[in-house]
């Protein structure tokens, strides 16, 4: 990583150690390895939301009311925590 690659990842990590909500996948660790840096996240047993959407896809299924009700609700409990400790996401995506 050149130095402005590292100072953003750095960054990055830091704001990962403060978001420690519900809604959030959590983050457990980082290091540098090969100068690659290396961020150790809680593992998502259902995949992404892209993952959901994908497969709903591929069936020809559709998402029901209630359970994307029930998705956006996480990601506006997510975005509130994470304005309350004065972050702004700028790359939210499903």
């Amino acid at each position: 990583m050149n130095p402005l690659e590292r100072k953003l990842a750095e960054s990055e990590v830091t704001l990962l150690k403060v978001l420690k909500a519900p809604t959030i996948i959590r983050y457990y660790d980082s290091f540098i390895e090969n100068d690659s840096l290396c961020i150790v996240m809680e593992y998502a047993s259902f995949g992404s939301l892209h993952d959901k959407i994908q497969d709903c896809r591929s069936r020809s299924m559709t998402i029901s009311e209630d359970e994307a009700l029930y998705l956006i609700s996480q990601l506006i409990i997510a975005v509130i925590f994470m304005h309350s400790k004065n972050i702004l996401h700028r790359d939210i995506k499903a």
